[in-house]
């Protein structure tokens, strides 16, 4: 009797490892950095999933001053990623989109405030614009410690373009970012996330160390550096449940991927 009981646990406690080293094993392989992914702060009417208010945006960064997240740079997740080191957990990066004016008027003060960086992708031909960013704006971002990238010369969804034009909007938009700041312009965001094999290599020939996408393409995980899965921000994000788990680290893994193009 005492040797079945003996057995019995001996079996349980096997058991037991293998699921607590799987388990192990699966949160090791599976966490990548949430790479955030704004686009307007303020008060929008419509939209409302690219919106979110000045006072749930200072939440949500309160969110991450409240858990003792480290947000970083693009830079050095980059050079994290690419030296295969082990990234902390609760590392976390800041993006935004399409270089509205809104970002300089109430996104920056906020972020300031928390003393957070973000990179800001723009799209060169649209600043100036009615609603968008000025290049007095982004200097003054630029020199207040915030990175400035590239979001394609027009904006253009990149897929549709052929690849004359590709080039052109991968180029130029670096050329121009580089020549009016005056500082080098490591980062480009696809245009509504929009990618493929032939765009990742202009990319790499431009000399762009990496490329950001929404939740398109299939590495989940983040290793290619040149289509880096994001996480969108919101309004609907008011509450610490839904961040906690959209900074997890692990809210790619379970969120449908889209096709790149």
């Amino acid at each position: 009797m005492f040797k079945r009981i003996k057995k019995f646990f001996l079996i349980v406690f096997i058991v037991f490892l293998f699921v607590f080293s799987s388990i192990l094993l699966w949160v090791s392989t599976n966490y990548s950095v949430p790479i955030i992914m704004y686009h307007n702060v303020g008060v929008g009417d419509k939209y409302e999933n690219i919106w979110v208010t000045v006072d749930n945006f200072d939440k949500q960064l309160n969110f991450l001053e409240r858990h003792k997240y480290n947000v970083i740079s693009m830079d050095k997740l980059i050079d994290m990623i690419s030296k295969d080191v082990a990234i902390p957990r609760n590392t976390a990066v800041l993006t935004f989109d399409d270089g509205e004016v809104n970002n300089f008027v109430n996104a920056l003060p906020v972020l300031k405030r928390h003393g957070l960086t973000a990179t800001f992708f723009v799209p060169p031909a649209k600043i100036g614009k009615k609603g968008r960013l000025s290049w007095e704006q982004l200097r003054t971002m630029h020199e207040g410690g915030m990175d400035i990238g590239s979001h394609g010369y027009n904006e253009a969804y990149l897929p549709d373009l052929p690849e004359a034009e590709q080039k052109n909007e991968i180029f130029k938009s670096k050329e121009i970012l580089e020549k009016m700041l005056g500082s080098k312009v490591n980062h480009i965001s696809y245009p509504v996330g929009g990618f493929s094999e032939q765009i990742k290599t202009i990319v790499k020939e431009a000399g762009y160390t990496s490329a950001s996408t929404t939740n398109r393409g299939t590495d989940y995980r983040n290793k290619d550096v040149y289509e880096l899965n994001r996480i969108r921000l919101s309004n609907k994000d008011d509450n610490d449940f839904l961040l906690w788990i959209k900074f997890s680290g692990y809210y790619n893994v379970f969120r449908k991927g889209k096709n790149p193009h």
